[in-house]
């Protein structure tokens, strides 16, 4: 039997959810059944690196604005009639729109669409994504199925005109093998961080953007550490370093020095998340279904979240509920909870939702049904 030629578009293959999200799926699914093919609109990046040495096939059209991106259709148009997938599935809104062109015009294949954030403040963005946003709303109709990461997407995008007789909702997976709690991590962390061994550590995993509003998280951060010696910091994420003003200020003003540790763009959260008593996400808008949550809790962590997206929905009355931009109610919430040491059995708990849930192998299957042309079932 022929294996089902999938080809998946996406904007780039950088450090991000979507894009991890996709290097997950390609490698966990079945290979006997499937075969992926991933192509960047942009560069390789970190994740087409590490999707070539495992063997998937990998192509960077290296798309610049107004600069010969006419070229780059004609190629990508001759990789398309040359692999004739039977499907095609954009990530994100520009590779969707990329998707359902090269779908409909080079090689008559399937197009799915796939949505991976909800309730966008487009006014943050540059005009050029507010076009494709809209855009895409016009063009909804015309792909076979849209997937959308969350449930609160699929109304919030519905709403915006995005209509199709086919909109699912395809959680992210998590895997637990990678991700899992570990002791020794916990202590080598703060040895390594010069940070003492009773170091309370909260973090916060997010690449700087303003839908993360990290501002609101570090004015809890000072009310919190004014109170609670023993109580750090942790931050990652791309552009989340010492090399940026933004956050230095904001560190600055709330007197923060020595009790916040930058990491910047880390690709090895599977060992700090382990590390970590409490994770945090403080986001305003645009969140679909967060996989720093249900990484965080594959580790047996326990997490603090706005209602933004699926937030509480990957928690579900294992985590703790915050409002959004209300420093005062965060710190508050973090006190509260940290009166109290972690009871292991809650951990326990914690990983057990991610596991029966949003596991990866659940997951990969939903995938791989919907290329075998059913519906999928909702993990």
């Amino acid at each position: 039997m022929p294996r089902v030629k999938v080809v998946h578009i996406i904007t780039s293959l950088d450090v991000g959810g979507a894009e991890r999200m996709l290097s997950n799926l390609v490698l966990s699914m079945d290979k006997q059944r499937f075969e992926n093919v991933v192509i960047s609109l942009k560069s390789l990046g970190f994740w087409g690196g590490k999707l070539l040495e495992a063997g998937i096939n990998v192509y960077a059209l290296d798309m610049q604005p107004r600069l010969n991106s006419l070229g780059k259709i004609f190629k990508l148009r001759s990789l398309l009639q040359q692999i004739q997938p039977d499907y095609i599935q954009g990530w994100m809104y520009h590779a969707n729109l990329v998707a359902l062109l090269a779908g409909k015009l080079f090689c008559k294949s399937h197009v799915f669409w796939n949505i991976r954030c909800s309730a966008m403040d487009l006014s943050k963005y540059r005009f050029t994504t507010r076009i494709i946003f809209k855009l895409g709303a016009l063009l909804s109709k015309y792909p076979n199925a849209i997937l959308n990461n969350s449930k609160a997407s699929i109304k919030q995008h519905y709403a915006a005109g995005y209509k199709n007789k086919n909109l699912w909702f395809v959680p992210n997976g998590f895997d637990l093998d990678k991700f899992k709690p570990n002791p020794d991590l916990y202590k080598q962390f703060r040895v390594e961080n010069n940070l003492p061994a009773n170091a309370r550590i909260i973090g916060m995993f997010a690449r700087f953007d303003p839908m993360k509003d990290h501002a609101t998280f570090l004015a809890a951060a000072s009310l919190l550490a004014a109170n609670l010696p023993n109580v750090y910091f942790v931050l990652a994420g791309k552009n989340v370093d010492e090399h940026n003003d933004v956050l230095n200020k904001l560190i600055d003003k709330g007197n923060l020095q020595g009790r916040v540790v930058l990491l910047g763009q880390a690709d090895n959260m599977q060992k700090i998340y382990p590390a970590m008593d409490y994770v945090t996400q403080t986001s305003v808008f645009g969140e679909g279904f967060p996989n720093v949550l249900g990484e965080a809790m594959a580790c047996g962590v326990p997490c603090f979240a706005t209602d933004v997206g699926d937030a509480l929905q990957v928690l579900g009355d294992l985590g703790q509920a915050v409002p959004t931009k209300e420093p005062q109610a965060l710190a508050d919430a973090w006190a509260k909870v940290l009166e109290n040491a972690q009871p292991e059995t809650f951990a326990t708990k914690v990983r057990a939702r991610i596991n029966q849930n949003f596991s990866l192998p659940s997951v990969t299957h939903m995938y791989q049904q919907l290329y075998l042309g059913q519906k999928p079932v909702e993990a």
